[in-house]
């Protein structure tokens, strides 16, 4: 995909060059947990008289008119037309102009995708960092895997190809988003009313959160050591026969990230590049890794990683 374009879009707006646009990002990742724990500060008064209320509206219309003005200089460009790879904002705008996706959704879905490159993918590759000098003969396996495909240590470019080669790199990967998912719920609203297959009804205009960390860890979807970190999890085989829904970490259906090839193409280009040129090790054990729920999960204790470049 062709991104240098849309790059130049965001880079050239003057809340991205302050720093406004990831300033509001960060006040919502403060403020959306804060709203979902204390249901109270939703209420208009409260909200009011508390200030949550203003902070969100004010974070919440600044990213909004940022990805507004982009959208909509966007639709009436219609730059997909004459690029040979048309970028993934070109792609998806392409949806709306065939009335495949609204408007909104779009809106939605954008603001969704800058929100979570904000934070998560520095989280995921940070926590496969940690859990892959927590296990040295995976690392090992990842490390001959690199070296494979990338015979000479150093800066080798990478592309799409090598990208696609890295295969069980892929599967600790999708192991580490089983077991530390770097959005830990995910928020729905009913918009009508549902009956589940036991029976239970949903009304309409509910909101539900499901807990994707558990659901990871299930030991009906994943067996007994449905805990433990196993990249086979992932092999094919083993894949074939689980519940599609058993694993959401980019969630599933209608609903899932439209950027979730791109962020997993972007850790591991980050990944491929240190791990093929550093070893890591550490004395933190992964049983006293301790899980903190936010918008994004983070770990109570960060493990302290020894560092040594490979010759």
């Amino acid at each position: 995909m062709v991104l240098q374009n849309s790059r130049s879009d965001v880079k050239n707006k003057a809340n991205y060059n302050n720093g406004n646009l990831m300033k509001n990002y960060k006040s919502l990742n403060e403020l959306i947990p804060l709203g979902v724990v204390m249901p109270w500060l939703r209420n208009k008064f409260i909200g009011k008289l508390s200030g949550f209320e203003r902070r969100r509206l004010e974070a919440t219309s600044q990213a909004n008119a940022f990805i507004k003005d982009i959208i909509d200089k966007k639709l009436g460009s219609r730059s997909s037309e004459t690029s040979l790879e048309p970028a993934l904002i070109d792609r998806i705008l392409d949806l709306v102009r065939n009335g495949d996706l609204s408007y909104d959704d779009v809106m939605g879905e954008f603001s969704n995708i800058i929100f979570a490159a904000s934070d998560t993918t520095s989280v995921t590759v940070n926590n496969v960092l940690s859990l892959l000098a927590m296990f040295p003969k995976v690392q090992d396996k990842v490390f001959e895997e690199l070296a494979e495909v990338f015979p000479s240590v150093g800066g080798s470019e990478l592309s799409h190809g090598d990208v696609e080669k890295l295969v069980y790199l892929d599967q600790v990967l999708q192991e580490t988003l089983r077991l530390i998912p770097a959005v830990p719920l995910l928020i729905r609203q009913t918009s009508q009313e549902i009956r589940l297959s036991n029976g239970f009804q949903i009304p309409e205009g509910v909101t539900l959160m499901i807990d994707i960390f558990h659901t990871h860890q299930n030991t009906d979807v994943w067996g007994p050591k449905a805990g433990e970190f196993n990249p086979d999890n992932f092999l094919a085989v083993n894949k074939r026969n689980r519940h599609p829904y058993g694993y959401l970490p980019f969630s599933k259906g209608k609903k899932t990230c439209l950027g979730y090839k791109l962020s997993l193409i972007s850790v591991k280009l980050a990944l491929a590049k240190i791990l093929r040129n550093y070893k890591l090790s550490t004395s933190f054990l992964y049983q006293d890794l301790e899980f903190v729920d936010n918008t994004t999960i983070k770990l109570a204790k960060q493990p302290k990683l020894k560092i040594e470049r490979r010759t």
